[in-house]
């Protein structure tokens, strides 16, 4: 659907974060990328939503502070976007666990 020409798969992975007690600032889970500038290539992620939840991914500008996009787990939706790009999960609040499954791709540009 995406038109995207996959090269090869780098790393397919299941998270589940469960609803557990935390202190108000560690919420927001560690702010990252998928694939350093050091890595030579084209590579998209993919965070595909198992379970309906809470705990939005975020993407982030190369400032780690301007929020480019906010995705809000629904159950069988996608979100896809550059590798190399900063961002986050959340920890849910009102639902007892966040459930995704991520792909990490290399383009065949």
């Amino acid at each position: 659907k995406t038109g995207l020409k996959i090269k090869r798969v780098v790393r397919i992975k299941g998270n589940l974060i469960p609803n557990i007690a935390h202190e108000e600032e560690s919420l927001n889970n560690l702010i990252h990328t998928d694939m350093d500038e050091t890595n030579p290539g084209n590579f998209v992620s993919m965070v595909y939503y198992v379970t309906d939840s809470d705990g939005d991914t975020t993407i982030l500008d190369e400032d780690k502070k301007t929020v480019l996009l906010t995705s809000q787990p629904k159950k069988g939706n996608a979100i896809w976007f550059n590798s190399k790009q900063n961002h986050r999960s959340a920890v849910p609040k009102s639902h007892k666990r966040r459930v995704v499954i991520n792909f990490i791709l290399e383009l065949d540009i």
